[in-house]
């Protein structure tokens, strides 16, 4: 019998439909599982990068730097190892592991990456790579040469201290008078003075020289403050220092001192 219009139909068998479980995702067909991967890739590549230059931003690194014949390379080798050989202009910059220690520490010696950067303005791209790995910088001045080497030591400073990745994190910084042991040799004090005088005339020159776009960035560090007023060095945000040595009589101690303490 035909059921009636209107009459329950309980006797016909339900029709059964597949949901997935709560919680279970759908798998993904070639083509879309292709499109992920080809997104995610390289945003996981560029944060392994990120994260590596991160690491080895600021390292233990030193970096020596100053004008050519200054002795940076003999205080290099020195360090090195233990002897003031006979040296040339350095044409690339040279890197050695060093194990240092101040004479007296209880503690134990450090190691640092230590690289002694070419003088020579010609190659001052080479020193401007190395800058954003250094975590302590050490400027080598000849005491016996003390008004040319500081015109060219604040061309350079001005330089590495304006330097983004410096302005960004600047580290400690060591002005080493070199060749104390020579007559006539000048005192720490003497290359301080001299060299803020420098500093403060490159610093007028370069000021001047920016156009409009470059001066309305915000100025920090080096190239901050008022470009006619005189320059110190107490004006920057990181520790500075000025000793003297001697690299052929291995009188390195206070340079050992301030790497044992700034390294890191």
């Amino acid at each position: 019998m035909e059921p009636s219009a209107g009459a329950d139909v309980e006797d016909s068998p339900p029709h059964d439909v597949a949901l997935p479980l709560t919680g279970e995702a759908l798998p993904l067909a070639g083509d879309q599982l292709t499109l992920v991967l080809s997104l995610a890739l390289p945003l996981l590549l560029a944060l392994l990068f990120l994260l590596s230059r991160r690491r080895g931003a600021r390292g233990a690194k030193v970096l020596l730097l100053g004008p050519s014949h200054s002795g940076k390379t003999a205080i290099f080798l020195q360090l090195h190892t233990g002897r003031a050989s006979p040296t040339v202009t350095s044409m690339q910059p040279a890197s050695a592991a060093v194990a240092l220690k101040p004479p007296g520490a209880a503690s134990a010696a450090k190691s640092v990456q230590l690289v002694d950067a070419p003088g020579s303005g010609r190659l001052r791209g080479q020193l401007m790579a190395a800058l954003p790995a250094a975590s302590a910088l050490v400027c080598v001045i000849d005491g016996t040469c003390l008004a040319s080497h500081a015109r060219e030591a604040a061309q350079l400073l001005y330089d590495v201290l304006t330097h983004e990745a410096i302005e960004r994190a600047p580290p400690p910084l060591l002005v080493a008078v070199n060749k104390s042991e020579l007559p006539g040799a000048a005192s720490p004090a003497a290359a301080r003075k001299q060299l803020e005088a420098e500093v403060s005339r490159v610093r007028l020159a370069r000021t001047t020289m920016q156009d409009t776009s470059e001066r309305a960035r915000q100025l920090r560090g080096i190239a901050a403050g008022d470009a006619g007023a005189p320059f110190s060095f107490e004006q920057l945000d990181s520790p500075v220092e000025f000793v003297a040595c001697s690299a052929v009589k291995s009188e390195l101690d206070a340079l050992i001192q301030f790497i044992f303490r700034h390294a890191r």
